[in-house]
């Protein structure tokens, strides 16, 4: 099914795309966060563990999100990938 999804039009599963857009919407509004509070900021349980974690992979492959190990067990820190300049032109020079 196509559905507009980050500004374009692809074909995915529209629950994944609404979860996937409530996870970047939910560390927009409060920053970085453990995997486990992004899950509940999000409301993850209306898709189910597995679907948020397919939202959370589907987002790292595109690198629009940065998952880090933190010291405990199965625990991970999620935030939102630094932006790209892509057309960053060097500054002119004076004479």
């Amino acid at each position: 099914m196509l559905v507009k999804h980050l500004g374009d039009m692809v074909d995915m599963d529209p629950r994944d795309a609404a979860m996937q857009n409530s996870i970047l919407k939910a560390l927009k509004k409060r920053g970085p966060m453990l995997q486990k509070d992004l899950y509940y900021r999000s409301a993850g349980q209306k898709v189910g563990r597995e679907g948020f974690n397919r939202a959370l992979d589907a987002l790292c492959e595109k690198r629009l999100v940065i998952r880090e190990t933190t010291n405990h067990v199965r625990s991970f820190k999620v935030s939102l990938a630094p932006k790209k300049t892509v057309n960053a032109q060097p500054a002119a020079e004076s004479v």
